[in-house]
């Protein structure tokens, strides 16, 4: 005869050993909630991955631009005249007068690109005060067409203040 009965099933329906669709509908909510918080934070990271992306390539972009127009600024000796749109100048190596114009999206130097996707350029003359030559300082600035805003400054010798 059966003494122990603990090997014998339960036969309640209401002690049974599966999980009910009340306690499934909560994991499936529980893990639907996990989810969208997980993606959420991951497209967030994403956009700011991107967003720091380009501002930093915005600022490297700035940075060389502003190299390339001070190596290039560096090599004048003289102004011979400044306009708002750049100026005639004499380098240090030569004895011909030069151009540096900007057109639209560029500056050139005689012929020659110097820099791209500029939106402006402009440049002006500094001389000591009632002085209409000597040594003076060549201003100029410029924006880039992702419109960040370079500028800077070289000591030159001026011919003469008159702007054309």
């Amino acid at each position: 005869m059966l003494r122990n009965k603990s090997h014998l099933t339960n036969l309640n329906p209401s002690h049974s050993a599966g999980t009910t669709l009340l306690e499934l509908l909560v994991a499936i909510v529980v893990a639907g909630i996990i989810s969208v918080m997980a993606f959420t934070f991951y497209s967030n990271v994403v956009k700011g991955y991107w967003l720091h992306d380009k501002r930093s390539e915005s600022v490297k972009e700035a940075i060389a631009a502003r190299i390339i127009l001070n190596r290039r600024f560096s090599i004048v000796d003289k102004i011979v005249s400044c306009r708002k749109d750049g100026f005639d100048y004499v380098r240090t190596d030569e004895d011909t007068i030069r151009t540096i114009r900007f057109v639209p999206k560029a500056l050139l130097d005689n012929n020659d690109t110097i820099l791209r996707n500029l939106s402006t350029f402009s440049t002006s003359i500094a001389l000591p005060a009632q002085k209409q030559q000597g040594k003076g300082v060549l201003l100029w600035e410029a924006e880039t067409n992702n419109g960040n805003w370079v500028a800077g400054a070289t000591e030159v010798n001026v011919a003469s203040a008159q702007s054309n």
